[in-house]
């Protein structure tokens, strides 16, 4: 069968292609085509949607100039997050994020927004029954024609096997 990290693979591609058309169709008086184009990017998105949720998965989009951040309603469950948490910027995803992996996570946004490129980087999370998760997030960083980070997304994979608090953490 088909692994998670395939599904990752063709959800971050269909995220990205939706937001690419998005934010493409945001200029003023779209052609026919271009109103097509976000239409089909519509489209993407929803079948996206349908898909992060069958495959338990969560996609996330930073809109860097702005610094705002949305998260998908999937990944608000992978998170152990509720619909109604406040995660509107990448500081509010991180501290979401288990303390002894937040810095490591920080790091590497850090270095593909200066790089630019891709990122995969896994970490912890803590769910209100106090179980630990692990995640693996996978993603990537576009810029302007002038070389100017414009947006990052990515989509975050749980491996869903809890780990007690009190029982040590290992990878799992």
């Amino acid at each position: 069968g088909t692994s998670g990290y395939d599904y990752l693979n063709l959800l971050n591609g269909l995220f990205v292609d939706a937001a690419m058309s998005m934010i493409e169709s945001k200029i003023p008086a779209p052609t026919p085509a271009e109103q097509d184009a976000a239409l089909a990017a519509a489209q993407r998105l929803m079948l996206a949607n349908g898909l992060t949720a069958a495959a338990d998965m969560g996609t996330w989009l930073w809109r860097i100039p702005t610094d705002g951040q949305t998260l998908g309603e999937s990944l608000y469950r992978s998170m152990g997050l509720r619909l109604e948490d406040a995660v509107s910027k990448p500081d509010d995803f991180l501290r979401a994020v288990h303390p002894d992996d937040r810095a490591r996570v920080r790091a590497e946004f850090e270095r593909c927004l200066r790089e630019g490129g891709g990122f995969n980087v896994e970490f912890r999370v803590a769910w209100p029954d106090g179980s630990l998760h692990w995640l693996r997030d996978q993603g990537k960083v576009f810029a302007d024609r002038d070389g100017r980070p414009l947006f990052m997304t990515g989509a975050v994979h749980g491996h869903h096997r809890p780990q007690s608090r009190r029982g040590g953490i290992t990878r799992v």
